[in-house]
C-alpha cells in the first residue's frame, strides 16, 4: 500500500511539473503574439526577480545561453518598447540592465524633428536625453525612437516621450528628461532580441 501511494505521489508530482510547463509554454507564446514581427529573431522570457548585485536597475529572466542570448543582446517589451540589454547570460538564465540603471545608452532619434541624441538613466532617478545640438529641436511630447546608428540596438524601437527640455544659453549641448512609457520593475514577460544587426527593420 505504501509502495502504491510513493507511487501515486510521484505520478501527481509529475503531472503538476508537466502542468506547470504547459502553462509556463502557453503564457510565452501568448507574450511572443503581442510583440512586433520584425527581421531579427525574439526569445520570450519570464522575469524572475530583480538583480541580486544591490547596485543597478537590473532584473533576471529565465532564459539563457542555451537559447542563443548573448551579453549585449537588445531587451524590449510589448509592442516593440525598448527596456534594457543583457548584462551577462548564464545557460539557463540572464541579467538584464534595465534603461533606468545608467549602464545602457541608446542612440535615439526624436519622431517628428529628427534630433539625435543619447538615452541614459541616471541610477534609476530619472532618464534622459542628452548631447541634443542647440540647433535641433527637442519638443515636449515627440517620442523617442533607437535610431540604430550605435550598432548596439536596431532602428525603431520606442524609448519613451520627451519631457521638460533643458537648454541653458551658454551650452552647446540641450536635455531633456525621458518618460518611459512602462513601469519596468512591474514587467513580468520580456523579449530578447538575438542575432541583431541595427540595420534590422530598415
Amino acid at each position: 500500500l505504501r509502495s502504491l501511494e510513493k507511487s501515486l505521489a510521484g505520478a501527481r508530482a509529475e503531472i503538476a511539473r508537466l502542468e506547470s510547463i504547459r502553462e509556463e509554454n502557453q503564457r510565452l507564446r501568448s507574450a511572443l503574439a503581442l510583440l512586433p514581427r520584425s527581421e531579427f529573431r525574439l526569445v520570450a522570457a519570464e522575469v524572475v526577480g530583480p538583480s541580486t548585485d544591490g547596485v543597478s536597475s537590473a532584473l533576471r529572466i529565465n532564459r539563457g545561453a542555451r537559447d542563443g542570448i548573448t551579453q549585449g543582446s537588445p531587451v524590449i517589451a510589448e509592442d516593440g518598447i525598448l527596456i534594457g540589454q543583457v548584462q551577462e547570460a548564464h545557460l539557463t538564465g540572464a541579467t538584464v540592465d534595465l534603461l533606468t540603471g545608467g549602464r545602457v545608452r541608446v542612440s535615439v532619434r526624436a519622431v517628428g524633428t529628427g534630433a539625435e541624441g543619447i538615452v541614459r538613466g541616471l541610477r534609476g532617478l530619472d532618464v534622459i536625453v542628452e548631447g541634443v545640438p542647440r540647433t535641433d529641436e527637442l519638443r515636449e511630447g515627440d517620442r523617442l525612437v533607437s535610431s540604430g546608428i550605435d550598432g548596439a540596438f536596431p532602428p525603431h524601437l520606442l524609448i519613451g516621450t520627451i519631457q521638460s527640455v533643458r537648454s541653458p544659453e551658454p551650452a552647446v549641448f540641450q536635455e531633456a528628461s525621458v518618460q518611459l512609457p512602462l513601469d519596468l520593475h512591474r514587467l513580468k514577460i520580456v523579449a530578447v532580441i538575438i542575432g541583431n544587426s541595427a540595420g534590422a527593420g530598415e
